[in-house]
């Protein structure tokens, strides 16, 4: 996929409050399930340091739920950046639950 395709795609599912930006991470794997879209990323833990992993969810219930996902989709296999926003009060759970994503080549 050319870079110029998604140069810098930025897609919101509305405001958050208490939210941070990952910085821009490789997505190391995906899990699409029943209830939603969780992936992993590389780099500095975002969870509680007691998890294992580096996991993010998307709920299916997440506004644009189906543009997001593809664009993880795309920038997964296309090896590109992503940088998610997520609510930092669902950190101990493990997967931090996203809002919306940028994505970079």
């Amino acid at each position: 996929m050319q870079s110029s395709v998604i140069a810098l795609l930025l897609i919101s599912s509305g405001a958050q409050a208490a939210s941070e930006w990952t910085g821009n991470r490789k997505i190391t794997s995906i899990y699409p399930y029943p209830t939603g879209f969780i992936f992993e990323v590389d780099g500095p833990k975002v969870n509680d340091p007691g998890c294992n992993g580096n996991r993010l969810n998307l709920p299916i219930t997440a506004a644009n739920y189906d543009a997001i996902v593809s664009s993880l989709i795309t920038a997964f296999s296309a090896q590109y950046n992503v940088s998610a926003n997520f609510n930092n009060t669902t950190t101990s759970s493990c997967q931090a639950v996203i809002n919306r994503v940028q994505i970079t080549p």
